[in-house]
């Protein structure tokens, strides 16, 4: 054990000094998270959809489509004098959409460039559609539709608690990756394993070192995402503590396997290293880190099944509260993912060469 502490705190000495690492795992997870913070924010479910209004219709033909607007709710309607006025608001996305009325037929505005807005759009149009199709018929409701959340006790959702464990992944991701894949291999280019291989350290205890290091950087960028989401923010999760603190420590483990699995194709350290890059771009948006599966084509949403990353993000919104999932599946999910990292660990770092040739 003394070897063990001795290197560890060599290590994590070491592991402050390298910005790069720091900037990865504790930095740009905050960057991401104040850059994509306000815009869910926005989208919640007090914000309002901004429609732009020219009509013609005067008397009960006017009052009807405000009474019908009202009802829908949700919507900050301005009226204009023009439907020209209408078109250039909606082009330039000072209103999301508009309507035209003139008493008998309804024109709505779309701008083609709103791809993911364009659809909740054209449901609320719809819907102001079949209202005032109800009220000229003088149609009357016969039945009360009541939604009703069905989320376990505790659970938050949203798009700001969707957001949080992604970021946290995203600290874990950087952390983990990059520890056997440009670390490890780094060290070995510069023959400092063949050095210390001539020492009485066992590998084990070099290698327990390292990924203990990685752990704690795991540990800060979560502590600062947290914090910065609860000063800045305001957000606070319903966080299982003692659940959330293991699984930091299984998911930096997950990732550091996915990277030896990186260090048995690369050739060098640089080449690792930009392998894990391009894999942390790639795993950010197809593994539902940031943005939901249901919104990625077949597909993509195919290919996530064998991303680690997919597991290890869905693995935090469930200890953090977020997100539903059968303990079995969590536990059986963790345990297969860090036997496998274990054992790429295992063949690369402690099985391996320390030579560099």
């Amino acid at each position: 054990m003394k070897s063990y502490f001795a290197i560890t705190k060599a290590l994590m000495s070491s592991l402050f000094r390298d910005r790069e690492a720091l900037f990865f795992s504790a930095v740009l997870p905050l960057i991401f998270l104040l850059i994509f913070a306000p815009t869910f924010a926005g989208s919640g479910e007090g914000s309002k959809v901004e429609v732009a209004v020219y009509t013609t219709a005067n008397g009960e033909d006017r009052e009807l489509l405000d009474g019908v607007i009202r009802e829908i709710g949700g919507l900050e309607t301005t009226y204009y004098h023009s439907l020209d006025e209408v078109f250039d608001l909606v082009a330039h996305q000072q209103a999301d959409f508009g309507l035209g009325w003139d008493g008998s037929n309804l024109e709505v505005l779309m701008n083609p460039a709103r791809l993911q807005d364009n659809a909740v759009y054209r449901q609320l149009s719809e819907g102001i559609r079949a209202q005032l199709d109800r009220e000229r018929l003088g149609l009357k409701d016969l039945l009360h539709v009541k939604v009703r959340g069905a989320a376990p006790q505790g659970q938050t959702g949203g798009e700001m608690g969707y957001l949080f464990p992604g970021v946290i992944a995203l600290g874990v991701m950087s952390s983990g990756l990059f520890l056997i894949s440009a670390s490890f291999m780094y060290m070995k280019e510069r023959f400092v394993l063949k050095r210390l291989a001539a020492t009485p350290l066992a590998k084990l205890s070099f290698l327990a070192g390292l990924i203990t290091t990685r752990m704690a950087l795991s540990v800060i960028s979560a502590c600062l995402v947290l914090l910065v989401g609860w000063l800045v923010l305001g957000v606070r999760l319903p966080i299982n503590w003692p659940l959330f603190v293991l699984y930091l420590i299984a998911a930096t483990l997950i990732m550091s396997g996915t990277g030896a699995v990186i260090s048995l194709i690369a050739k060098s350290a640089r080449s690792a290293s930009e392998i894990a890059g391009l894999s942390i771009t790639i795993m950010t948006f197809v593994s539902g880190v940031y943005f939901p599966l249901e919104f990625l084509p077949e597909s993509f949403r195919s290919a996530s099944l064998i991303l680690p990353a997919t597991y290890v993000a869905r693995g935090f919104r469930f200890v953090m509260g977020v997100e539903a999932m059968p303990w079995l599946s969590f536990i059986w999910e963790t345990l297969v993912l860090c036997a496998f990292s274990l054992a790429a660990i295992w063949i690369v770092a402690v099985k391996g060469s320390w030579d560099a040739h």
